[in-house]
């Protein structure tokens, strides 16, 4: 018997005993409707608007269920039966002292049935509404999959027994959270959009809960430095608070790769000053400091500085941990002075995502782990949880020493990703790092980069959500029961399509995160499997009720993406024709045009979409041995040759994952041909390009001479070719790159701009 059809019987088996069928004696169990009812919802005489929206709430959803609208009442009378009672009634009260017994987390909620009377109360007004939710889901088994009415799973009841029973609810984790955009697709949801209702019936709290009152604060972002220390409003003054470059000056420009000094103290003071009023505001509203986060993370790109005092902090390994550190402990001290309950929270990621070897966490310091995949820094390697300790070892030695050291811990992740919008399974992962968090003592919270790609990636966001709140579920349990419920009579297949991938994920040696693994990771016999169980699912679409029927065929259409996708970047990664180019781009349109349909542009988060698309087009779009009269750009990365190799002719050169690979000791050369259409002459032409490490000259073939233009190219320097070398209609770009390692790349990017009249 497969898990699923366990898992369900064994869902169904609580279904029967706990809604339908009494196996206690008939006074404990309640007969709350039985196609009418004669129940009230009671609320105080005084009721505040949320337990009013909590009692909307149960009301709405039970008449959808039932089809029986339950009144409310305000009545502070203890004596009504059938009754449920909501909020701060007297009738809660002995409900209300137990739960205090239970747990002081701030979240934390409870509701009983007891004879003829339910009891739902909590201490928060978000938290209220999120027993409502609960009591829901365990009785009748409400859930919500996806933002909007086509995310609700009801089930139709006729009968709704109740039998007696107590629970009582806290989370693992303060700061609960992924991102979800606001959703233009379906229609608000009493009174408030879609997207931001299903985040509160996720029991999401950070930056907005349902009362904004219980909200756990975050001020700035992952990269902050920007947001407190403009360099646009201070660089002109203070020269001194950011970077110092090689060549003696001081990065006073936003371009890439600006940060902070990282042990000016004055900056950090200034810094602090800025941060100041969004804390008061923040505590203007309700929210005290011990649920405020103050993120001092450095600006998203490789963090450095090379003045003596930073380069004194920078560790053995070549990170700069303890660097970027020595600057958060700056900003604590700075913080301590005037708001001491305020955590900082110190961001690690990039080039300082190791421990730190010559400084050690200030007092009021909190870490957040990301899941940051880069060799030089966590290395992880997401076939596993991050705090694998065979898989992830890295990460896993990072995250126990923060936690031991720090005022409190979470992590970041990315699990609806930043690159990859096809199926990315992170069931198990997910698991992994929510336990692994919930192991350390000082927990705090976990927070995912999460991209809204309902058609492909959803079951990360139910799993994350019910996770954050209870890491001691069985994740594929919930699997199971989300397939269920998401797909109704289709339920099985959606396991095992679900199942299949994310069983191929963890048999993976390595996934870094890039749309380039796609093709190895979804190959043609994993795509074949994942077709058969797609197409049996759709003889089962006709008896589907509407909601089901629009969650299924927004999977079905979600892979039918993503084998568009897939064939695209294993013939972006491994074809080396023009029919290959074309092929690409074909597949590109479309799924650009189902991404710009409405359902397409719910279904996926269509400005990540397009901007990999566009890194994919940037490299094929200009046909190079036709360019037309005007503006033209090509380029983009160059990891598996990118769109170069369908022109570029190597020596001594190959192209591999982050780009073209030359043997060590030896120089390679990549030569580029570049016509103009028919009667059209080249009048312009900027370069830049990524030659890593590698020493890397640039020559221009033209009139069948080759000319030097420039010499030892760094990385993102714009080349300029001269203009006595333009004037033809075809002409040559040569690059020569001599490496002195083996594994080393000798160019992993290249933009081209021209200009053709």
């Amino acid at each position: 018997m497969s898990f699923f059809v366990r898992t369900c019987m064994k869902s169904l088996l609580l279904i029967v005993i706990g809604f339908t069928v009494s196996v206690m004696p008939a006074a404990t169990a309640l007969e709350l409707i039985r196609k009418t009812s004669s129940a009230a919802i009671v609320i105080p005489a005084e009721a505040g608007p949320y337990e009013k929206f909590a009692a909307e709430e149960l009301q709405t959803l039970l008449l959808k269920s039932t089809g029986v609208a339950l009144p409310i009442v305000a009545d502070n009378s203890q004596e009504i039966t059938p009754a449920i009672f909501i909020g701060a009634h007297p009738a809660n009260a002995a409900l209300a002292a137990k739960l205090n017994e239970f747990s002081t987390r701030y979240d934390r909620f409870a509701w009983e049935c007891k004879n003829d009377r339910i009891f739902i109360t909590a201490p928060s007004n978000s938290a209220l509404s999120y027993a409502v939710w609960d009591f829901l889901e365990k009785t009748t088994g409400i859930d919500f999959l996806i933002p909007g009415e086509m995310g609700a799973y009801i089930p139709r009841l006729d009968v709704l027994n109740i039998n007696d029973r107590t629970v009582l609810e806290a989370p693992a984790f303060d700061f609960r959270s992924y991102s979800i955009n606001a959703d233009s697709y379906n229609p608000d949801e009493h009174g408030f959009n879609a997207g931001e209702m299903f985040r509160f019936r996720n029991r999401f709290n950070m930056w907005r809960a349902l009362d904004p009152a219980d909200t756990y604060g975050w001020l700035g972002s992952g990269h902050s430095y920007n947001h407190f220390l403009p360099i646009t409003r201070y660089a002109a003054e203070h020269p001194e608070w950011f970077n110092l470059q090689a060549d003696g000056s001081r990065k006073t420009t936003p371009e890439n790769g600006w940060q902070l000094c990282l042990t000016n103290a004055e900056s950090a003071r200034e810094f602090i000053q800025n941060a100041i009023p969004e804390i008061e505001g923040m505590k203007a509203r309700g929210i005290p400091e011990e649920r405020i986060l103050l993120c001092a993370g450095a600006n998203d790109t490789v963090a450095w500085c090379l003045c003596e005092p930073c380069q004194a902090l920078r560790d053995p390994d070549g990170t700069w941990s303890s660097a970027v550190l020595n600057y958060t402990n700056l900003l604590a001290r700075e913080l301590a002075k005037t708001h001491p309950k305020v955590k900082v929270l110190h961001y690690v990621y990039s080039d300082y995502g190791r421990i730190p070897s010559k400084v050690a966490p200030a007092p009021g310091v909190a870490a957040c782990i990301t899941s940051w995949t880069a060799d030089g820094s966590l290395a992880v390697n997401h076939t596993a949880s991050m705090f694998d300790p065979v898989k992830n070892a890295i990460c896993k030695a990072v995250g126990d020493y923060f936690a031991a050291h720090c005022r409190g811990i979470m992590n970041y992740g990315y699990y609806g990703h930043y690159s990859i919008f096809v199926p990315f399974p992170m069931v198990r992962q997910i698991a992994g790092d929510m336990r692994g968090l919930a192991a350390y003592s000082n927990v705090t919270g976990s927070l995912s980069e999460t991209h809204n790609m309902w058609a492909t990636q959803s079951p990360n966001f139910y799993i994350h959500a019910k996770m954050m709140w209870d890491p001691s579920q069985d994740e594929y349990e919930l699997l199971a029961n989300y397939c269920r419920k998401y797909f109704g009579p289709a339920g099985e297949l959606g396991f095992r399509y679900f199942d299949l991938l994310q069983q191929r994920m963890n048999s993976l040696d390595r996934m870094i995160g890039t749309t380039a693994e796609l093709p190895a990771f979804l190959d043609r016999d994993v795509l074949a499997r994942c077709r058969s169980l797609i197409d049996a699912m759709k003889p089962m679409l006709a008896e589907m009720d509407e909601a089901t029927r629009f969650r299924t065929q927004m999977v079905i259409d979600g892979f039918s993406l993503t084998e568009k996708f897939v064939e695209a970047m294993e013939l972006f990664n491994w074809g080396n024709d023009i029919a290959s180019r074309n092929k690409i781009l074909e597949n590109i349109a479309w799924i650009e045009n189902y991404c710009q349909s409405p359902v397409g542009r719910f279904a996926f988060e269509y400005p990540m979409v397009e901007g990999e698309l566009n890194q994919i087009r940037m490299g094929l779009q200009a046909d190079l041995l036709n360019l037309p009269e005007g503006n033209s750009r090509f380029g983009g990365s160059l990891m598996w040759g990118g769109g170069v190799k369908f022109y570029a002719v190597t020596d001594n050169m190959r192209p591999d994952m982050w780009g073209y690979l030359v043997p060590a000791g030896g120089t390679g050369t990549l030569k580029l041909p570049l016509q103009a259409a028919a009667g059209r002459r080249i009048t312009g032409l900027n370069i830049w390009c990524v030659p890593d490490k590698a020493e890397t000259d640039l020559y221009v073939v033209a009139d069948g001479t080759e000319h030097l233009v420039a010499q030892k190219l760094d990385n993102y320097r714009q080349v300029s070719i001269p203009a006595e070398l333009l004037g033809c209609n075809r002409l040559e770009v040569v690059f020569k790159s001599k490496v002195e390692q083996a594994n080393q790349y000798g160019l992993c990017g290249l933009n081209l701009e021209m200009e053709v009249r």
